[in-house]
Formats: C-alpha cells, structure tokens, sequence
C-alpha cells in the first residue's frame, strides 16, 4: 500500500482532509462574505427550491439572498481524490437557520480545487433528505 511507502503522505492527507472539511463548514457557517473568498468565480451550485442550479452573478446573488445558517452538524461524511489538487466531498448536512425554525436536513456534495496552493470551492449541491 502507498502509505506504506510513503507515511508522510497519509499524514499530510489527514491534515488536507480537516482544512477542507473547515471549509466546507464556514462556506455554511461565515456567511456570504467568507462565501466570496473561497468560491471560485466558474463555481455551480445546486439549490432546492427557487433557486436551483445558479453560476457566477447568479450564484453570487444566491449566496447575498441566501439563508444564514448558525449551526451545523455533518455526518455520513466521505471525501475522494479523484486527481491532485481536487478533493470531491459528500454528506449529510443538520443545519439551523438564523431564524432557528428548526434543523433542517440536507444531502449535500462538494468539490474543492488547489489553485497555486490555495482551495477554492468550484462545486456545491444540497437537496433536503
């Protein structure tokens, strides 16, 4: 097995992993602003409801407009490495709105991209389980 051969690799991954699963929970939890800086301008997104599948401007307008969320909880989590510098995340999303109405339950995926050593969101799909 690789990380037999190469341990630093595992280790490093490991670290990698929990940056990206960070992420993932302030794209939710930071708010439209954070939002911004971590998704990538040729990002798509997947929306239940009115918004459904948004890009650039539009998907910028979604984030603004978007609800606030002030907790989350993910499990059932999985995360791929289809090639370097691309991590494809899945999950299920418990997360209570800013108007706290309740948790609400979404199955959700992801995709993140390293650019010049930097992540950034290119992908995001959550539909309500």
């Amino acid at each position: 097995p690789r990380s037999t051969l190469f341990p630093y690799t595992t280790l490093f991954r490991s670290a990698e992993d929990n940056l990206l699963w960070q992420l993932e929970e302030d794209y939710w939890l930071c708010g439209c602003a954070t939002r911004a800086q971590t998704t990538d301008i040729d990002s798509i997104a997947a929306f239940g409801g009115h918004v459904g599948v948004v890009t650039g401007d539009a998907l910028i307008k979604a984030h603004e407009n978007g609800r606030t969320w002030t907790k989350l909880k993910m499990r059932d989590k999985c995360i791929t490495r289809p090639s370097i510098g691309i991590a494809v995340m899945g999950y299920t999303a418990e997360a209570v709105p800013d108007d706290d109405k309740g948790t609400q339950a979404m199955i959700c995926t992801s995709v993140w991209v390293r650019k010049n050593g930097i992540w950034s969101h290119v992908q995001h799909q959550q539909a309500p389980t």
